[in-house]
């Protein structure tokens, strides 16, 4: 049910107006500003043009010098030092946590035009990605970026009408939520997995509170028959028999069939109810594929455990990217730490009774 509860922060937004760029009209996606963020075994990092720093002139210390002001030099020169050194690792932290804040309000942004809330941003080619630029010809060309004219007003969002702009990337929104038992965290017990399709979401209006597209999700929950016995209790309270009817039955399955059930969910037909006659022709790979964009609530640690079950989604050629909730809801609010789901759906204003069944 958890993972029922993350998909539904993905159809709620806020009415307020904001200000973007200028869209343009519909034709080739631009991925320009999509960042595909998942673990990674390698730490892959960007080298960009730095500006030149002016370091101090240090003092020239005799080594056979040992004077009582030889030796006030030499201490005054190591305090220097170590400060300067502390200045820059402080310099450099606030600069990383901006950089960070900057990437969640862009994942805010792109979720909210992957479900028409926004319009499509007009494609430039930004400065910082061009590795050929000089420093000097760096700072000119972004500030002849920033200063470019291209803004509109996005007026207040009407709840009773369908989404006012095309569904960015035509996406396939997958929640995943992975159960474990607490005495051994290796040991999984539940699989939550929740779809919500945009092409789903066409031509419906969200409805007070994003009502409506919630009801559009489909949802699916699997148990372990294997570890089905055991029951978190000490640490958290277990409810893997607690899945809520208005999202479905739970499922029963062997944990060697779990990575060829849980793959399944992210091909056609998306854990969709298909009819006989669709069902004759819903072979997934005679299907045009669509674009995937995992959610999730701390996604990382759910993402390794479906790795140690055997299903790993970075495998996936149309994964556009990852989407953590917690950092959403940090970006929407402007809060410096991370909430939990409950806390969250709770200023939302929506429930979730059982949030320890996947």
């Amino acid at each position: 049910m958890a993972a029922a509860k993350l998909a539904r922060l993905a159809a709620l937004t806020e009415g307020d107006a904001v200000t973007v760029e200028t869209p343009v009209g519909s034709g080739k996606h631009d991925f320009e500003d999509i960042e595909i963020i998942l673990p990674s075994s390698e730490d892959e990092t960007k080298k960009r043009p730095k500006a030149p720093q002016k370091r101090p002139q240090k003092v020239d210390l005799n080594p056979d010098d040992r004077s009582q002001e030889a030796f006030a030099k030499k201490m005054t020169r190591d305090s220097e030092d170590a400060a300067r050194k502390k200045t820059a690792q402080n310099e450099t932290k606030k600069t990383q946590r901006l950089n960070q804040k900057h990437k969640w309000c862009k994942a805010l942004r792109r979720t909210q035009r992957y479900l028409g809330l926004l319009p499509r941003l007009e494609h430039s080619e930004k400065p910082l990605s061009i590795p050929s630029l000089t420093w000097e010809e760096l700072q000119t060309a972004q500030q002849e970026y920033t200063n470019r004219p291209a803004q509109a007003t996005i007026p207040n969002l009407d709840l009773s009408q369908p989404a006012p702009y095309p569904f960015d990337n035509s996406v396939v929104f997958i929640c995943v939520d992975v159960e474990s038992f607490e005495r051994a965290h290796n040991v999984i017990t539940e699989i939550g997995i929740s779809t919500l399709d945009t092409d789903d979401l066409a031509n419906l209006a969200p409805g007070e509170g994003g009502v409506n597209w919630q009801n559009a999700l489909r949802a699916r929950h699997f148990r372990i028959k294997e570890t089905s016995h055991l029951v978190n209790k000490d640490f958290v309270a277990g409810c893997a028999d607690r899945f809520e009817k208005v999202f479905g039955e739970s499922e029963f399955i062997s944990i060697k069939d779990a990575p060829h059930i849980v793959a399944s969910c992210f091909k056609h037909p998306f854990s969709a109810t298909l009819t006989p006659s669709e069902g004759d022709k819903s072979d997934a790979e005679d299907q045009p594929k669509r674009n995937i964009v995992l959610v999730g609530h701390d996604t990382a640690m759910d993402i390794a455990y479906l790795r140690s079950l055997g299903y790993d989604i970075s495998n996936l050629q149309n994964l556009l990217e990852c989407l953590d909730t917690a950092t959403l809801f940090r970006a929407l609010k402007y809060e410096p730490n991370n909430r939990s789901l409950g806390s969250i759906l709770v200023d939302l204003g929506m429930m979730g009774w059982n949030l320890h069944n996947a």
